[in-house]
């Protein structure tokens, strides 16, 4: 397949064999686009959802910068597995196409399906938690207050509720399918005029926000409270809050600062466009220009979306008063809570502004915007690469010859996404238990990947011999093998920890038991789907001993 055309595959049953010409699919994308594509998934603003009040709670002494930075270190063995992988796989499939060739077909199957394409879905939740609750919440609140408008405080409160997040996030799946089965170019020219522009626009707003002093922090904390709910002195009331409980900063804490690598190892995931869309991104056979382009995307990521917002704003707020406010924030005895208690609701207190509360807004929804489209656009093509390999039915694997894209894994995400977002309404522990078990799962499928690539020379030589990563090695040894040896033993740590440390939230047996179905289902699915097409003369194990097509 070139850069602009495509053939539709055929399937042959003679034989028990299948013949595929094309994917079907179009590399429109530039390694640019494929990296901004990466840096959105890595943490840019949506990070800030994980960051405060909750690990102040229940991780004392945590430090997001730190360990952030740890996670900077981290990301240079994934980037090479992952360049690796990719420029010997230019494929869409990503961590499936690299488990099943590098690994066993049942492994490549088991953890993707379970791992990416189920729970996954979560981020579309996400997106709309974003959105709603970081973006249009803290904006329509300010507004209103502004502008003495009760209406907007009212939508405010609304989009903070369940049926405003719910709302929220279907509007979001719908665009998200329509942008999905449009074709790649569609959202290439989104991300490009409206979703990167807007992220940048809004990540600038939030730094200066956060340069204030802790006075002026204090200052403006003590008049949003008095304008919003007639309470003088709020802050002395957070900090009388706290002396009463015997709350104060614990100090740094080493422990749960590499604990945290399970939020901030989202970094790592500058390489999202390397599981899913290589097939659809020119030069991907490049591994010294995926390689860097990775490492400039988690540069950039790493220190304007993550270390510095999270430096700035325990600068701003000190120790003491974020800690305090993180127990006091909406409980009795405390400080009632307008608009939510994160770091981009308390930046919004810092001006009285529309134009700069909407300016730090609309990166917020265009962040949202883009992961419920990110993981439609990843997971189709997962879905597809599976129908193409006939772990799942063909009809996954069909793409339009309008629209190049993978409308009918399209159909299939939308309808799972919907109705998976339905039951978050009416459960509370359901939507809690799968948002942490996206974010856990998406180091664990990271871990395997690595696992994967100390192998990948042993278990596919036929493909490792001929890509461009063979050239590389260190003390001998084949590059990419140490550093999956490396990033596995990290990953697959923060992994094991997600498990066995209560503070991580996914200890629970609700949360145990989702993880082991998810595989155990996946894994039934694999082996009895590959007995019934050997039962009809079509052996599958043959497509694994080569790379899919274009």
């Amino acid at each position: 397949m070139s850069d602009n055309q495509a053939s539709t595959g055929t399937d042959s049953g003679s034989l028990g064999v299948f013949s595929r010409r094309s994917s079907g699919l179009v590399r429109q994308l530039s390694i640019v686009d494929m990296t901004w594509y990466g840096i959105l998934a890595a943490g840019a603003l949506f990070g800030l959802v994980y960051v405060f009040p909750v690990p102040q709670l229940f991780m004392p002494g945590v430090s997001v910068p730190i360990s952030a930075l740890i996670a900077m270190v981290i990301m240079v063995p994934v980037f090479i597995v992952y360049a690796g992988f990719g420029s010997a796989m230019p494929r869409m499939g990503g961590d499936y196409l690299y488990q099943s060739r590098a690994l066993h077909p049942a492994v490549g199957f088991t953890f993707t399906f379970a791992w990416e394409v189920f729970m996954w879905i979560t981020f579309t939740t996400v997106g709309g938690i974003v959105v709603s609750q970081l973006g249009l919440q803290p904006l329509l609140y300010n507004l209103g207050l502004t502008w003495d408008s009760t209406w907007l405080i009212d939508k405010a409160n609304w989009f903070g509720s369940p049926d405003g997040l719910l709302v929220t996030t279907l509007v979001l799946v719908v665009l998200a399918f329509i942008t999905t089965v449009r074709g790649i170019g569609v959202y290439r020219k989104v991300q490009r005029w409206f979703i990167v522009p807007a992220i940048l626009i809004s990540n600038i707003t939030l730094l200066v926000l956060l340069l204030r002093s802790k006075d002026s922090f204090l200052s403006h904390f003590d008049a949003f409270h008095e304008k919003a709910f007639g309470m003088e002195h709020a802050s002395q009331k957070v900090t009388d809050f706290a002396t009463s409980a015997a709350i104060s900063d614990p100090g740094f804490s080493l422990k749960y600062t590499v604990l945290f690598l399970s939020v901030t190892g989202l970094i790592w995931y500058v390489v999202f466009g390397a599981q899913g869309l290589l097939g659809e991104t020119k030069q991907a056979n490049n591994f010294g220009k995926l390689f860097k382009a990775f490492t400039i995307g988690g540069l950039f990521v790493g220190l304007f979306a993550w270390v510095l917002p999270t430096f700035l704003f325990q600068n701003m707020v000190g120790g003491d008063f974020m800690y305090a406010y993180a127990n006091a924030a909406g409980v009795k005895g405390g400080v009632p809570v307008a608009a939510g208690t994160s770091i981009p609701s308390l930046a919004m207190m810092m001006t009285t502004s529309p134009i700069v509360s909407l300016l730090l807004s609309i990166g917020f929804i265009a962040v949202g915007f883009y992961f419920a489209n990110c993981v439609f656009m990843n997971m189709t093509r997962v879905l597809s690469a599976m129908g193409m390999d006939r772990t799942l039915p063909e009809w996954f694997s069909r793409v339009s010859q309008k629209f190049h894209a993978p409308v009918n894994a399209a159909i299939f995400y939308f309808i799972v996404a919907v109705g998976i977002n339905f039951l978050f309404r009416y459960d509370e522990e359901a939507q809690t238990t799968i948002v942490l078990g996206g974010a856990f799962t998406s180091v664990g499928v990271i871990a395997v990947t690595s696992f994967a690539a100390v192998f990948f020379v042993k278990r596919a030589r036929h493909v490792y011999d001929v890509s461009p990563v063979a050239k590389h090695k260190l003390f001998g040894l084949p590059l990419i093998a140490v550093a999956g040896a490396v990033s596995f033993i990290c990953a697959g740590g923060v992994t094991v920890a997600n498990l066995f440390v209560p503070e991580l939230g996914f200890t629970t047996g609700w949360a145990r038991t989702l993880l082991l179905v998810s595989l155990v289902v996946s894994a039934i699915w694999f082996f009895a789907y590959r007995a019934w097409q050997k039962s009809r003369g079509v052996d599958i194990d043959l497509t694994f001993k080569e790379i899919p097509p274009e």
